[in-house]
């Protein structure tokens, strides 16, 4: 398949966001470790609930490359004002910057086909609503989606064992992305734009860096 000329991704290093700016921890990982393909969607909220944003950075052998592409939407989508006001993208930003989203998928399908053939691991914070919202855009487009919730790892999830926060009942409750990021790094991600995905990429890369860096992803070097 030709790639489309929408699907590229961006070398971090060319960018001042790999060089620390705004107090950003370095995104990389050894050139030793396996590779690493960290993904997050933002979606319409109204259904049919499809994916308006897509977000993902590739890690390999100490390089970062990030795609990020607002899609497209179908006949008769649109956004909810809810969740306009989280992430910010309208109906007017697909139309005029979105992109078809069949294509985009198939590569970053592609990516996450060649990571798991290399070893490597992909990556989401909620991997359940995440992948759940890219099969069914997939479906939606008419794009081959074999996507399974079972071949992500969740940073989210994975991080019950070692969290200090409580429910009401006294139980381990999840980690939300930037509180994650605060128990690793000692402060709120506030260079971030959360519920931005390509800034949660960001997010969910560095706490997923950490959580392999202190011994909490089987498989990993401890960077």
């Amino acid at each position: 398949m030709a790639p489309d000329e929408h699907a590229t991704m961006v070398d971090v290093s060319l960018s001042s966001f790999a060089h620390g700016a705004y107090g950003v921890p370095s995104l990389s990982l050894p050139a030793e470790h396996p590779p690493v393909l960290v993904f997050d969607v933002e979606t319409t909220g109204c259904s049919p609930v499809v994916v308006c944003q897509l977000a993902c950075a590739l890690v390999q052998k100490g390089i970062v490359r990030e795609g990020n592409w607002i899609f497209q939407l179908p006949p008769g989508a649109r956004i909810s004002y809810h969740a306009f006001s989280v992430h910010g993208i309208s109906q007017k930003t697909c139309f005029l910057d979105g992109v078809a989203p069949k294509p985009i998928l198939e590569y970053f399908l592609c990516l996450v086909h060649r990571v798991k053939a290399e070893g490597g691991f992909v990556v989401a914070h909620n991997k359940a609503g995440d992948v759940a919202n890219v099969r069914r855009t997939a479906q939606i487009w008419q794009c081959p989606c074999d996507l399974e919730a079972d071949a992500v790892f969740c940073t989210q999830q994975c991080s019950t064992p070692f969290s200090p926060l409580l429910n009401k009942k006294g139980h381990r409750k999840v980690f939300k992305n930037e509180e994650l990021y605060e128990y690793f790094y000692g402060t709120r991600p506030t260079w971030a734009r959360l519920h931005n995905a390509m800034d949660d990429v960001r997010v969910t890369l560095l706490n997923f860096k950490a959580m392999s860096a202190s011994g909490h992803v089987p498989g990993t070097l401890h960077c």
